[in-house]
């Protein structure tokens, strides 16, 4: 892909588009895969909408896992009334700054298909007590 001026949808769009024709592909392309700015997915002008826009028909849409993933967590911590700041939620960016502390030769693994929501709980406080760092 070419460097663009910015990052908004009309340029990436403009960028994509231009490539696919270039590579004589245009007609080929069925999908796309994308992280999930706003500058992507924004309902009117983000990219992925003026990609199908300029192609004249609809693509499955692959969002990045892990984008997806930032998208869940953050609306999980949302509701717990935990503070995020976007794009990094701080529980994580603290624990991102610990990791060079934590022992990782030494973790349990709890089997969650076998224990209800109580006893994850129930262990991850007993772990908490244990092994607070």
């Amino acid at each position: 892909m070419p460097k663009l001026p910015s990052a908004t949808g009309e340029a990436m769009t403009k960028a994509v588009v231009d490539c696919l024709e270039d590579w004589t592909i245009k007609d080929r392309v069925q999908a796309m895969s994308f992280d999930t700015t706003s500058s992507n997915t924004e309902v009117r002008m983000g990219a992925c909408k003026l990609i199908e826009f300029k192609l004249v028909r609809d693509l499955l849409h692959f969002a990045c896992h892990h984008h997806v993933m930032e998208i869940v967590a953050e609306k999980a911590f949302a509701s717990c009334d935990m503070p995020s700041t976007d794009p990094e939620i701080l529980l994580f960016k603290r624990f991102k700054q610990q990791w060079k502390f934590i022992d990782k030769e030494k973790f349990e693994v709890i089997d969650v298909t076998v224990v209800d929501q109580e006893e994850i709980i129930e262990f991850c406080k007993l772990q908490l007590i244990m092994n607070q760092p």
